[in-house]
């Protein structure tokens, strides 16, 4: 039994150091315009390691989250957001074309109608949310126009359900794709597309603007009645964000996916 989980670990280490170095290569991707890797930092902020040009995104401040083990089973060195109002802050300044928006995450459970991923502070023109809903399934939607009475404001792209309860406690890496030149919405768990629904032309924003957001959490749902809509942190561990203003490709996704399962 020794000997076996020795094996176990030695393999989990040679993973860890083959994911370090194409995480390195990552950070180097022109598109990339956000990279936290979640661990404790100083004054409980995490620094954007992306190194592109296109990073314009400054360092991201951690509100109440608790620090627990990656994926790697690293000690201290992620973000666990389940205590009330834990989130991470972050200011994406700027108009960008087209998103990706990958994480890795260990869900405990779904329990709330939202559960948040990455929401900006409120609901604008050209505002993206991109949050798991309580039946498992991702949603993800860019407000694209005002009100209209009898019309929404926005398409909501669904995927089917990716996760359900027996998959508590285990990471999994879900990646959404938001693409307007293909006029495509694209939803990935574990490196593998679930869904590809095309963006209604009536719906589709050209131009994508997040500003002040949250990771994990919702940061102003004063406005809304319930603690349905209010309450939205993650009830779970977040290891790893990455934000590129691409879209990026199935082949792309799937290598990251590979790079990067423990």
């Amino acid at each position: 039994m020794a000997e076996m989980r020795a094996k176990m670990a030695a393999t989990r280490e040679k993973r860890h150091a083959e994911w370090l170095h194409a995480s390195d290569t990552l950070r180097r991707d022109p598109r990339l315009l956000a990279y936290y890797q979640m661990s404790a930092t100083e004054g409980q902020n995490l620094p954007n390691e992306s190194v592109t040009d296109a990073a314009q995104v400054g360092e991201a401040a951690i509100v109440a989250a608790a620090h627990v083990a990656d994926r790697w089973g690293t000690p201290g060195c992620t973000l666990d957001f389940s205590p009330t109002g834990s989130r991470v802050r972050v200011n994406v300044p700027g108009e960008h074309h087209a998103l990706t928006l990958m994480p890795w995450v260990k869900i405990n459970s779904l329990v709330r109608l939202y559960n948040s991923l990455f929401l900006t502070e409120g609901h604008d023109l050209g505002e993206p949310h991109w949050q798991i809903m309580d039946d498992g399934r991702l949603f993800f939607s860019v407000k694209s126009r005002e009100s209209i009475k009898g019309k929404s404001d926005k398409h909501v792209f669904y995927s089917p359900v990716i996760w359900n309860p027996s998959l508590s406690g285990q990471w999994v890496m879900i990646a959404t794709v938001y693409d307007p030149d293909g006029k495509r919405v694209t939803h990935y768990p574990n490196g593998k597309p679930v869904s590809s629904e095309a963006i209604p032309g009536e719906y589709l924003a050209d131009r994508v603007s997040i500003g002040a957001a949250s990771i994990g959490n919702w940061s102003e749902p004063a406005y809304r009645k319930g603690p349905e809509f209010a309450v939205r942190n993650l009830n779970g561990s977040m290891d790893e964000f990455f934000l590129f203003n691409a879209a990026l490709t199935a082949s792309e996704i799937a290598r990251i996916y590979e790079s990067g399962k423990p």
